[in-house]
């Protein structure tokens, strides 16, 4: 991957501005990227860890409730707490899932548009 920066001075202060500028932005951006790459991988691998956890108690909820819907269990059920907890847990990993996984393509195409310019 590179990087590339191009610059067009509106002013004379620019041309005095820039070259010392450049020394730290030189230095700067290759962790930047590495840090990116990193960031990517971090949200890939928790989006698989909810997949898991999910999938893992999808069927709780169910089980729990038995030949019930959802609003008679909560309506008749002797216990409606576990039963809650485990549908919010639930909607957390879901979504939790939905926004890693928009959050590391919105970085991989951060990554290729700058990469680009």
């Amino acid at each position: 991957m590179s990087l590339g920066t191009f610059l067009r001075y509106d002013r004379r202060l620019g041309h005095g501005v820039w070259p010392p500028l450049s020394a730290v932005h030189r230095r700067l951006v290759p962790g930047l990227l590495r840090d990116t790459a990193a960031r990517i991988a971090q949200l890939t691998e928790r989006a698989a860890f909810a997949d898991a956890k999910a999938e893992l108690s999808g069927g709780l909820p169910r089980r729990m409730r038995g030949d019930r819907s959802g609003e008679e269990s909560l309506r008749h059920g002797e216990r409606i707490g576990p039963y809650l907890t485990r549908l919010r847990g639930l909607a957390f990993e879901q979504g939790s899932r939905v926004r890693c996984r928009q959050s590391a393509a919105i970085l991989r195409e951060r990554r290729t548009s700058h990469a680009r310019l």
